[in-house]
Parts: structure tokens; C-alpha cells; sequence
């Protein structure tokens, strides 16, 4: 008998790539905004974190040190994405981040909790070669500065990826709000030039129209069509479909900012992808049964999955248990 899809499952794949198409707009957007990078953060940090503010339920929150790690990892990740699109070419300052299981895995092997295996970690290696093939890019867009501010993306989100599994709480885009409003607090605090009106008021009415977008849109409304598509989206196909942000970014440099990366750059990019989906089918592969996961539920310590991919869409699926900030936070 064949089996009936719902509208809920034949729609929310759907919204999960447009959470993701959204969430890419911040590539082209910072090529062209003229704005200072840490003003345009917080404004767009600021904005974002108002517009989800109704959803924060501080009682739900673990208010640890896990926590605070995780925010600090995301102001990192934040302010070194959007300065990586400043100085680099698109695909390797949105790529980079995707680099990220490659130290925890070696985490993980430095404290014994895993040892290498090709036929479940071949996938670093195909990671590990798209990072070195993208630094080598010779690609006019490209600087050495802005290479090394990008690869430094992929520590952030190594940290906030670990810090998460801890920080846990029932209210993701609460959690979402609260991360934006840390992130606008510290940028606004310590990396905004002063005055701060001053700078505010030389902003231009087209300038204030793509920050008011990104504050909205590219994080407010990507983080909820996503959320709203994970509730009928299996968490595999999620998370091959969450990094389309990492194509469609530099796809959109390309149509209006005319900035093309190298081919060199463009095959950093396939194997960076490559070992994306590769991490999510290993992940599916090995991955234990839902009981051990059950009598496993509570264990201490930054424990590894059995593919050091993040599993973002697995945690935000069950959101009910967890409520994390997703793994794939796109600054």
C-alpha cells in the first residue's frame, strides 16, 4: 500500500532550504554594505534578537558556564564571518566554518575517545583537502588575512558546537534571540567606534534597508522557517540541505557583485561539500539505536557522536529535549 505524505512532510524540506537560501543573503550584502563591520554586526545582531525576543524563556535556559562559552563562540563566529566576506573571496569565508569536525575529531583523539578509521572518518580527509585547496586560491578576492580569519571560523564553531551539547534548553529560538543580543551587547561594548550616533546617523536610508533585511530576514525568519521545516524534516535530509547556504552564498556574490573565486577555490568548495555529506551519510550509518541513545541520555562530559559532524538538525529536531542553539548558526 503505498504511503501517504503529509502536506507538513512535502513542505518542510522546503522551508529548511529557505531558511538556508535566507541565511546565505549575508554573503553579497557584506561585499557591498559600506558600513564599518562591527557597527553592521551589532545593528543586525540587535535586530535579529528583538525580533525573537518574545520567544526567550529565560526558566528554560541552563545558565552555566557551557552557556557563556557558547555566546562568546558565537560573537567570534559572527564578527570573523563577517570580516572573512570582507577580505576573502565568498566560497571560502562561508566554507571554512564547514571544516569544523576536522578539530573535533582531533579533539576527541587527543582524549582517547576515538580512534581514526577510514571507512568511518573518511570524510575529514576529504575536509581536511578541500581546507588546504582552499587556501591555496589565487583568486584576486582573496587574502592571506582574510584565509586565516575564515579557517579562524572553524575553531569558533568547533567551540560552540561542544559548548552546545551542554547548554542546553526547551526554547532554540529563544536561544537564538539570546545569542544575538549577547553578540550586539560585547560588539557594541568593545569593537564599535565611538561615537556611537555619530556613526549611526552617517548611515545611509539604502544602507539601513540590507541591515533592517539581515536583521529580519537573513536571521530572524531563516532560524524560523528552519525550526518550522525541522518539525516534519528527518534531521539527515536537513542537514544536507542546511549547507546549500554554503553554494548559494557565492552564487550570489557572482550574480551582483560580479566577484568569481578561481578554480581552484571552486574545487575547494565540491570537497569541502563532499565531506559535508559525507559526515551526515557516515553519521546515519553508525549511529546507535534510539534505545542506547535513551539509556545514554545524561552522561557528563562533551561526549562525540559517532561522526564528528555537528548534528545541528538531529538536536533541533527534538527541540522538545534539547532546545540547543543549533550547531549551524549562520552569523
Amino acid at each position: 500500500m503505498k504511503q501517504r505524505i503529509s502536506s507538513g512532510q512535502r513542505y518542510g524540506p522546503l522551508l529548511v532550504f529557505m531558511g538556508a537560501a535566507l541565511w546565505s543573503t549575508n554573503a553579497p550584502f557584506f561585499k557591498i554594505l559600506q558600513v564599518d563591520s562591527y557597527l553592521a554586526i551589532f545593528i543586525r545582531a540587535a535586530i535579529a534578537g528583538l525580533i525573537l525576543l518574545p520567544t526567550l524563556r529565560p526558566r528554560r535556559i541552563k545558565w552555566d558556564r557551557y552557556l557563556l562559552l557558547m555566546l562568546v563562540s558565537y560573537v567570534a563566529l559572527c564578527v570573523g564571518i563577517v570580516l572573512a566576506i570582507r577580505s576573502t573571496s565568498a566560497n571560502i569565508a562561508t566554507g571554512m566554518q564547514y571544516t569544523a569536525p576536522i578539530w573535533i575529531f582531533l579533539l576527541s583523539w587527543r582524549q582517547g575517545k576515538t580512534v581514526f578509521s577510514l571507512r568511518k572518518n573518511w570524510p575529514l580527509l576529504v575536509l581536511l583537502c578541500g581546507l588546504i585547496v582552499s587556501m591555496c586560491s589565487g583568486s584576486s578576492a582573496v587574502s592571506l588575512e582574510g584565509n586565516l580569519i575564515a579557517l579562524s571560523t572553524s575553531f569558533f564553531f568547533t567551540a560552540m558546537t561542544l559548548s552546545s551539547k551542554k547548554a542546553t534548553a526547551d526554547n532554540p529560538l529563544g536561544m537564538v534571540s539570546l545569542s544575538n543580543l549577547f553578540c550586539a551587547v560585547v560588539v557594541l561594548l568593545f569593537f564599535v567606534d565611538r561615537p556611537v550616533l555619530s556613526e549611526i546617523s552617517a548611515i545611509t536610508p539604502v544602507e539601513w534597508a540590507i541591515l533592517v533585511f539581515l536583521g529580519i530576514f537573513q536571521i530572524a525568519a531563516g532560524y524560523a522557517l528552519y525550526y518550522i521545516g525541522l518539525r516534519t524534516t528527518e534531521p539527515a535530509q536537513a542537514s544536507m540541505i542546511a549547507p546549500c547556504e554554503m553554494v548559494l552564498g557565492p552564487l550570489w556574490v557572482a550574480i551582483f557583485v560580479r566577484e568569481y573565486p578561481d578554480w581552484i577555490g571552486v574545487c575547494g568548495s565540491l570537497l569541502i561539500i563532499a565531506g559535508v555529506i559525507g559526515e551526515v551519510v557516515v553519521s546515519q550509518r553508525t549511529a546507535p539505536p534510539a534505545s542506547a541513545l535513551a539509556q545514554q541520555d545524561g552522561s557528563a562530559g562533551l561526549e562525540e557522536p559517532a561522526s564528528s559532524l555537528p548534528q545541528d538538525a538531529a538536536q533541533a529536531k527534538s527541540a522538545q529535549q534539547e532546545g540547543s542553539l543549533p550547531s549551524r548558526l549562520s552569523p
